[in-house]
């Protein structure tokens, strides 16, 4: 998976360099490796078959995207889990034994280039600026830049408004020409208060990664949830979580509430 002006010289490079060329050989005939390219919207461009018998390749890396990401996450153990001693409260107030951590899974350079490339056909031509929950997501955002960089195109400017924390304190200026990027949501809550009440246009808030009950005015990225057909390797459903002024069940069983910053 390369950036498109950079399709042909690996084509090249892989038909030709001893090395790449001996390592090829080793593969089973059937084994077909090909290369593909993306543009700077996150388009695929065809792949170009260099090894294999086959003559066309119909892989494609857009639907894998959800695939990849689940296994991403929850092999760098982006779920916290608590015992039966204690449980979290979130920002939001809710009470849980289970919550969603990005920046445990944001190990690798290449795994997040993987997820800028994800996120890259969420960019809208107009968009300057690039609201994130965290700043564990600066790290994404400069891997999208570079991408931009790479294809001449201008940077984009990011700034931390602090999830739950700071979300109402934050003016959003430039909402025309910004987007929100949510690290991580089992509810959808953080994005509904973006809404609601910093009246943010919907279609312009992504979620990363996501795991609960859809809500189709946002963009998700990764749909962590599994599915047979689509993300079997996926994950379950968090367990069930209690409000504050509802009454905690994990309150009421002994269980005792520890606050957590940077949580979903």
């Amino acid at each position: 998976l390369v950036r498109s002006f950079l399709q042909d010289d690996l084509v090249s490079l892989l038909k030709t360099d001893s090395k790449f060329v001996t390592a090829l050989r080793h593969l089973p005939p059937y084994t077909t490796v090909s290369v593909i390219a993306f543009d700077d919207k996150g388009s695929e461009l065809p792949p170009i078959v260099v090894a294999g018998t086959a003559k066309h390749s119909a892989v494609r890396i857009g639907p894998l995207k959800r695939q990849i990401l689940s296994r991403l996450f929850i092999r760098n153990n982006g779920f916290v889990e608590a015992t039966d001693a204690y449980h979290f409260r979130n920002p939001s107030g809710r009470h849980t034994r289970k919550f969603m951590r990005a920046s445990n899974v944001l190990v690798s350079q290449a795994e997040v280039s993987f997820l800028a490339f994800c996120i890259l056909d969420r960019i809208f031509e107009e968009c300057r600026y690039v609201y994130v929950d965290t700043p564990t997501l600066f790290s994404v955002v400069g891997a999208i830049n570079d991408i931009l960089h790479s294809f001449k195109r201008a940077p984009l400017y990011a700034h931390n408004f602090r999830s739950y924390e700071g979300a109402l304190d934050e003016p959003f200026r430039e909402n025309i020409h910004s987007l929100t990027l949510i690290s991580a949501s089992s509810s959808g809550s953080l994005a509904e208060l973006l809404t609601t009440r910093k009246k943010l246009d919907p279609n312009k808030i992504v979620h990363l990664f996501f795991l609960g009950p859809r809500h189709e005015e946002y963009q998700i990225v990764a749909n962590l949830e599994r599915d047979q057909q689509e993300n079997p390797e996926g994950a379950d459903r968090l367990p069930p979580s209690f409000r504050e002024s509802e009454g905690c069940k994990l309150c009421d069983d002994g269980s005792s509430a520890v606050f957590c910053s940077g949580c979903c």
